[in-house]
């Protein structure tokens, strides 16, 4: 059963982790511990997404909510739509390009 059939996926609030050591079983992740870095580290993962593409955010946003409890076929065909509108964009052009000059990308949403 995948990840999205069984109800392990991101957007559902299960955020466990595999965990090696006990022989692939479950953990749940919790930083409950040590709540004066919950702030910060949500604060720096959001700076990370926001210097993504717009359009593969979008995109990723939208494959998470659409996808909750649907079969791996439904999952993976709207995945591909996805994939290609993100793929053929001019964004898509940017990023390598950018990379290749040693600079920043300069994202158009297009």
């Amino acid at each position: 059963m995948s990840t999205v059939a069984s109800g392990c996926h991101p957007s559902d609030g299960d955020h466990r982790r595999p965990d090696h050591r006990r022989g692939g079983g479950a953990v749940r992740a919790d930083r409950s511990r040590h709540p004066e870095g919950r702030g910060r580290r949500g604060r720096h993962g959001a700076e990370r997404i926001a210097r993504n593409a717009p359009l593969a955010v979008a995109a990723s946003k939208q494959l998470i909510k659409a996808t909750r409890g649907v079969t791996d076929e439904e999952f993976y065909a709207l995945q591909l739509a996805l994939q290609r509108s993100v793929f053929t964009s001019n964004d898509a052009k940017e990023g390598p390009r950018a990379f290749a000059e040693k600079r920043s990308p300069d994202w158009t949403g297009t």
